[in-house]
């Protein structure tokens, strides 16, 4: 019975969509609960994303601004639902496209609103209503990406990014305050406690819609062969994302009363990219922020010192702590000061920043573990590995470009570096 509902219900919107009128809250009600129904997917979630992706289509001008947020929901709910995965990604595409259409639309859209007067929920009545479609629909792509599936989570996190940075600033300061707090870091917080949780249980994927065990088994790279290497991939996206957000919108950003907090946050998790995460996401991590100072300073709102400060100071003890405390490789951390070493082109290492540096370097080249220590109690010691020696030919080199600087810096400060 319900399946014939759907069929007819898609007959009705192609024949007379345009007659629905006040009815859109019951059909768009009907089809997001059959999003929501786990228990028989199939043909009925097919027959019911078909009416949804016609209304997207076909009718979005013609819905009443009141029934958007629903649109946007039910949309959401399909791109949740677990068993088909060409569906959740659609979906996703969809919410991009809804995203186009608001930003295309953004007059029409206020003059609708005011005609309705209609102010947004009573929760954030200080959002004005048309950035609170904006957050609903950011905050649908949001819980997409913490799926479990790696396609449908990575795709969501592009589009979260690539909608805000198309289209942030069509929002309000008051709504921005909401993006970052509610939203960015929020996101970056369950991406980092998904991968941190993560087995390392090979995955297995199948060729076929949702990936079912009667279809044929594909080669996945060593590199995205387990769960926690892929959460860390999306790890790594999620974090790069939120400092390019960060980037683009950085005179927003610093204008909200909670900049500070928010520079913490980000610090917080960038430390834990750099002693959690794999090589690769740390030093990734480390040029994003790069990259925001170094935006900054050709911009009209330069980051404090005390930011930088905060995130020399961060990367330092990131370091000290991972080969002191955590006993992690060298070899992994060689990009944070390969990253920070950099920022002297910026103009941005202080004295004593340098002096930090130098030991940093010296720690990673001479470890309390190395291998090659002198002879111990317990005999000759072991001739030092391949991979130490690199590490520290390389650390060396780091040491030799850096000093190359020294010779512009007054003589006491010479002095005080050699």
């Amino acid at each position: 019975t319900r399946d014939a509902v759907l069929q007819g219900l898609y007959e009705v919107l192609q024949c007379c969509g345009d007659e629905v009128g006040s009815a859109w809250p019951l059909v768009l009600a009907m089809l997001k609960s059959v999003a929501q129904d786990c228990e028989e997917p199939g043909a009925r979630h097919m027959k019911a994303f078909m009416c949804v992706q016609l209304i997207r289509n076909d009718f979005l001008s013609a819905l009443p601004v009141d029934c958007l947020q629903l649109l946007l929901t039910t949309v959401g709910a399909f791109g949740m639902q677990p068993s088909d995965l060409n569906m959740s990604l659609t979906a996703i595409t969809l919410l991009w496209n809804i995203a186009d259409f608001f930003g295309r639309e953004r007059s029409a859209l206020l003059s609708a609103f005011s005609e309705v007067g209609f102010h947004g929920s009573s929760a954030a009545p200080q959002v004005h209503n048309v950035d609170a479609l904006w957050l609903v629909l950011y905050h649908q792509l949001r819980v997409l990406s913490v799926d479990q599936r790696i396609e449908v989570r990575n795709s969501a996190l592009r589009t979260l990014f690539t909608a805000l940075e198309t289209h942030g600033d069509l929002l309000e300061q008051t709504s921005w305050a909401q993006v970052v707090n509610e939203l960015l870091l929020p996101v970056l917080r369950d991406v980092r406690e998904s991968a941190l949780s993560a087995g390392d249980a090979s995955v297995e994927q199948r060729l076929g819609n949702g990936g079912g065990a009667s279809g044929e088994a594909m080669l996945i790279h060593h590199t995205r062969n387990t769960e926690s290497k892929q959460w860390h991939a999306t790890w790594d996206t999620a974090f790069q994302g939120v400092a390019r957000t960060f980037q683009i919108f950085l005179p927003v950003v610093r204008g909200l009363s909670t900049s500070d907090e928010a520079w913490e946050a980000l610090m917080g998790h960038l430390e834990a990219c750099l002693l959690a995460g794999g090589d690769k996401l740390a030093e990734g991590a480390m040029r994003a922020v790069k990259d925001l100072f170094a935006a900054s300073q050709g911009g009209a709102s330069p980051l404090a010192g005390s930011y930088w400060n905060a995130f020399f100071s961060t990367a330092e003890a990131a370091v000290v702590r991972g080969v002191r405390e955590l006993g992690l490789p060298p070899a992994k951390l060689r990009g944070v000061v390969r990253v920070l070493g950099a920022c002297r082109e910026l103009g941005l290492l202080s004295l004593s920043d340098t002096m930090s540096l130098v030991r940093l370097l010296d720690m990673l080249a001479w470890p309390p573990f190395a291998t090659s220590n002198p002879v111990s109690e317990a005999g000759p010691s072991q001739p030092p590995s391949k991979v130490d020696l690199s590490m520290q030919r390389e650390m060396q080199e780091e040491l030799r470009t850096l000093t190359e600087s020294f010779h512009a810096l007054p003589l006491p400060h010479q002095v005080l570096l050699w």
